[in-house]
């Protein structure tokens, strides 16, 4: 009968980072220093989450400025303006005016949640998020650029007529405040005030007008 040889197992090559990281410190002494090293993060990015969160002290508002690119290049802003401590006053959103080689414009608009239904906002919701909440304000200029010139690579529809500019502009309204009820009124309508309807986005703010470049319409696939 043939002898049967047992198949060696190949073992997992350690990953570069775990490399560099023997490189830098001795298994040793990272065992040694773990722990507070591991407790130090957690309770830095602790800190920094109820600042970020809690951010109409002066001194917060410091803090929020020194660590700002660092919070943000993490992806960890998390400022829930919607419920405290002073909810956003403003409904807007964003629009794009496309101008093309031969004089003709494009009139381009993020997703509105409000102009789509249930099925609709679900898979768009995130463009919310992305436009009303961050690019449409001015936490956010470095990333215009980068808007336009997609928006201008999407708009791009006839080879021989391309894109030669793109503007941004954000159009916002002021949200009215909440009814407050008068149980002491005589008239229902004190008792029980209605809601007053969101207004049109009249106030308008340009943001950005750029020159897009032949190679700015070029998509730039990763290698």
């Amino acid at each position: 009968m043939p002898q049967q040889t047992e198949s060696k197992k190949e073992e997992p090559r350690p990953s570069l980072l775990f490399s560099l990281g023997k490189l830098i410190l001795p298994p040793e002494l990272w065992q040694k220093i773990r722990k507070p090293v591991i407790s130090f993060f957690i309770l830095f990015h602790a800190m920094l989450n109820f600042c970020y969160m809690f951010n109409h002290h002066p001194f917060i508002a410091q803090v929020n400025l020194l660590f700002h690119g660092y919070y943000f290049f993490m992806g960890l802003d998390q400022d829930f303006g919607v419920f405290a401590p002073k909810p956003r006053d403003q409904n807007p959103h964003m629009i794009a005016v496309v101008r093309y080689a031969d004089g003709t414009t494009l009139l381009w608009e993020s997703p509105r949640m409000e102009r789509l239904g249930f099925l609709e906002k679900i898979p768009k919701e995130r463009y919310r998020k992305f436009f009303d909440d961050n690019t449409c304000w001015s936490k956010a200029p470095h990333a215009w650029p980068d808007i336009a010139k997609y928006i201008a690579r999407n708009s791009f529809l006839d080879e021989n007529n391309p894109p030669t500019s793109v503007s941004l502009i954000r159009y916002s309204s002021k949200i009215p405040p909440a009814p407050i009820p008068n149980p002491l009124a005589i008239s229902e309508e004190e008792k029980n005030p209605k809601w007053l309807p969101n207004p049109p986005h009249y106030e308008h703010n340009l943001l950005l007008t750029i020159q897009i470049k032949p190679e700015d319409l070029k998509c730039h696939s990763r290698p």
